[in-house]
């Protein structure tokens, strides 16, 4: 009840764990709402990935490797320009990563678009994989929380 965000993933690892099953029906309507900027993009799914941290903090074990790779995305990213400077092949990494963000934004463009939808992709994705990643490495402030909190212990400064 305290999550503002990932309460699915949290309930779904509780259900999980005590045997149930977490199935998808496409009967179900959801609605969407998506955001309208690249900064109202980035902060969303900033704070997904800050309540992502969270609940992977109160239940490690629900850590799935796809939602390790943000912030190590976002770290090799970091060293790979920095470190670049210092030996060369660093330099490797974000040039490899543009290319993922390039050839994901072609297929995905074309594929459901045309040249125009190719174009946003290639600020989307990186938008949401760096702001993802650094909201998960930057975590829930404690202030968030009371001091009785039963979640305040699993939460990171």
């Amino acid at each position: 009840e305290k999550l503002l965000r990932n309460q699915d993933a949290e309930l779904n690892w509780r259900l999980r764990q005590a045997g149930g099953t977490v199935f998808f029906d496409p009967n179900l309507v959801v609605n969407y709402r998506p955001r309208s900027t690249f900064r109202g993009l980035a902060s969303q799914y900033f704070g997904y990935g800050r309540w992502r941290r969270l609940v992977v903090g109160i239940n490690p074990r629900a850590l799935k490797l796809r939602q390790i790779i943000p912030p190590l995305t976002l770290f090799l990213l970091l060293l790979g320009l920095v470190g670049g400077w210092l030996w060369m092949p660093l330099f490797f990494l974000p040039i490899s990563y543009l290319f993922v963000v390039l050839a994901g934004s072609t297929v995905v463009g074309l594929r459901y678009g045309h040249l125009e939808t190719v174009v946003l992709l290639l600020v989307i994705f990186p938008t949401i994989h760096l702001s993802w990643g650094l909201g998960f490495l930057i975590g829930i402030p404690k202030r968030i929380f009371n001091e009785g909190s039963s979640l305040g212990s699993f939460v990171s400064e």
